[in-house]
């Protein structure tokens, strides 16, 4: 499978998604405090993470 070729954006593209994101009123950036006190998926959902783990295996057994 070929993968699309990635390139850099340029500081005018960048500028212009970053204007975008902060107009956006229903998710608007993090602030850094936010991103500061994310914490890990697993950490915050241990039950969840544990059943997707579960699912994960029951799949990749049933394709053997």
């Amino acid at each position: 499978m070929n993968r699309p070729s990635r390139r850099t954006l340029t500081d005018e593209e960048e500028a212009e998604i970053e204007k975008m994101a902060d107009s956006d009123p229903d998710n608007p950036p993090l602030t850094d405090e936010e991103i500061a006190s994310a914490r890990p998926f697993r950490e915050v959902f241990p039950d969840l993470a544990a059943s997707i783990d579960r699912e994960i295996a029951r799949r990749e057994r049933r394709r053997r």
